[in-house]
């Protein structure tokens, strides 16, 4: 019934060139297969969706915010320092790091040109097609264990607790290891919740949401996990204090806000404080922290050129400074890109920030903390799903609340 409801306007929906171009570049950006082929699909579809630019050039006359400017600025600086600067850089891991800054650009330029309805096919096929595949690549893991060594990628013997944990992450069909399968459902999830939450409440979205967390769950990675539902916490938290906390003292507008943000993060703190002693006794946790030690000491060695635009994105190159492989966000990075591209990567999620009213912040306060650990910089599904707000958010602007939709029109 659920997807009966919620796909039976699609074939009503206006399939133009636009439309096609978005359907191909969003629906398929989590179809990754890194263990059975050697193009990734989702790349397949991405440059089948440039076929139609063209066209659309032609009868369009091409309008860019700042934001994506600065998301093409991202792009020519991520290839040209991987081209013609860093001698070193792995071509996949280059490639996949420097296209997800292409990715939003183009969502929102496929979006800008679509309405409401189609847009929302868009994405009601991006979450059900995400979610079916995932669904699937959770079963093969799990039906599938690696057994012995092989599961922890490495040639110590383990305990048996711990070979099991690891039997069923480093099969993954997706990704080297279950770790980036979390970071794609960590996106998902808070956009199916968006969708849900500020653009149309209905039961399609809620089920998502609830499906794609309990997926997450089984992708087995503490680091996504602890992001979720830290960042649930502190979503719930200030949206209750916001709600009751003005009522009952009438404090002003802007002073709410602050105390709705302040009073969770000090909340945070205090739980991570108390549950510090078991952060000391994992041995994860305290590899996570060397690496940011490690960071420091290479900042210090290391010459003024090679700290401003890096050395080149490679996983080998990780290696070599840390003495350990690290997905870490910061230190990766920093090494890769250098602090020119880490600050103009900041620079364009401040952006976002401000386009989609501060709600991308659901986004990346768990980009935050699992990326403590694992960065989804090689993921196109973060930067597809900040589009997909930004339009919702900036492209749609008269809003009128009906029966909890918002009925909005493109400028």
């Amino acid at each position: 019934m659920l997807l009966n409801d919620y796909f039976k306007k699609n074939i009503a929906t206006g399939i133009s060139i636009p439309y096609l171009c978005a359907f191909l570049l969003i629906v398929f950006c989590n179809f990754w297969l890194f263990k059975v082929l050697p193009i990734q699909p989702l790349y397949i579809f991405f440059f089948l969706s440039l076929l139609g630019l063209p066209f659309i050039l032609m009868k369009k006359k091409m309008s860019l915010s700042k934001t994506q400017i600065v998301s093409l600025i991202c792009f020519f600086y991520f290839l040209i320092t991987s081209l013609f600067v860093h001698c070193k850089s792995d071509f996949g891991v280059a490639s996949h790091s420097t296209l997800v800054f292409l990715f939003y650009f183009l969502s929102i330029f496929y979006l800008k040109l679509l309405n409401k309805d189609q847009v929302l096919s868009i994405v009601n096929w991006l979450c059900s097609f995400s979610f079916i595949y995932i669904l699937f690549e959770t079963y093969w893991r799990f039906s599938h264990p690696i057994i012995g060594n092989r599961a922890t990628g490495s040639d110590i013997n383990v305990s048996g607790e711990v070979e099991t944990f690891y039997a069923f992450k480093f099969n993954s069909i997706m990704f080297l290891d279950s770790n980036f399968t979390a970071l794609v459902l960590l996106s998902m999830t808070f956009l199916t919740f968006y969708m849900y939450k500020y653009v149309k409440n209905n039961k399609f979205y809620k089920f998502m949401t609830i499906g794609f967390a309990i997926l997450l769950f089984l992708a087995l990675s503490r680091a996504a996990l602890a992001a979720m539902i830290i960042t649930y916490v502190l979503l719930f938290s200030v949206y209750f204090l916001k709600k009751h906390l003005q009522i009952l003292f009438k404090i002003k507008k802007m002073s709410i806000k602050l105390f709705c943000f302040i009073l969770p993060a000090i909340v945070s703190i205090f739980i991570i404080t108390y549950c510090f002693s078991w952060f000391l006794s994992d041995l994860s946790f305290l590899t996570k922290i060397k690496i940011f030690q490690d960071l420091w000491d290479y900042m210090q060695s290391v010459n003024f050129i090679d700290l401003l635009l890096g050395k080149g994105s490679n996983l080998d190159m990780l290696i070599s400074y840390f003495g350990r492989s690290t997905h870490a966000f910061i230190p990766s990075y920093i090494v890769w890109d250098g602090l020119l591209g880490i600050a103009l990567v900041f620079y364009l999620w401040f952006l976002i920030i401000k386009d989609t009213k501060y709600k991308a912040l659901m986004f990346f306060i768990p980009t935050f903390i699992s990326g403590i650990a694992l960065t989804n910089a090689l993921l196109q599904i973060p930067y597809v799903a900040l589009a997909i707000m930004t339009y919702f958010e900036k492209y749609l602007l008269k809003m009128n609340k009906r029966k909890g939709f918002y009925v909005k029109t493109i400028k």
